[in-house]
């Protein structure tokens, strides 16, 4: 699912106003097809990842990674059981989750800031779950709302 224009100009209004450098990684967890790649592909991040549990729709993602010619690449695998997050210190999500999946997101990247102290940021879409991480120790840095829609955009950040 495409996010509505107005999301897309919170992602940027945020990245842009934060410093991003070649020691930075984001992976958007649960990509489909990898269009948020190539929008994130051109902030600098040394890293640009995805997540996807389809492999069909990975297999798409990647071809459209060729095609866009963007140094990214795109994980197959369930998010539950995926637990290498150490290069990673940016996390997208649109909504794509339940909150059991949240739960165990939440634990593996608590595992990764164990073996690799950092300050991890999110940036999620929707938000549906946010109070799982806040319940978890993340602060709500910034939040965006589009006037008179239920949509909103959150940075939420944990660590040093």
């Amino acid at each position: 699912m495409l996010l509505p224009y107005y999301m897309m100009q919170f992602i940027e209004e945020y990245l842009k106003g934060v410093k991003i450098d070649s020691e930075d990684g984001i992976i958007d967890l649960g990509c489909g097809a990898g269009a948020m790649l190539f929008f994130f592909d051109k902030y600098g991040f040394g890293k640009v990842s995805g997540l996807e549990f389809s492999e069909k729709i990975a297999l798409v993602g990647n071809k459209n990674i060729e095609k866009w010619g963007i140094d990214a690449n795109i994980i197959i695998e369930d998010a539950t059981k995926y637990d290498e997050y150490d290069e990673y210190n940016y996390f997208y999500l649109f909504d794509s989750f339940d909150d059991k999946i949240i739960s165990q997101l939440l634990v593996h990247i608590n595992n990764s800031m164990a073996r690799k102290p950092r300050k991890v940021t999110v940036i999620y879409s929707l938000c549906r779950f946010k109070d799982l991480f806040l319940d978890d120790g993340y602060t709500l840095e910034k939040v965006y709302k589009k006037r008179f829609h239920k949509a909103e955009l959150s940075v939420l950040v944990k660590g040093n």
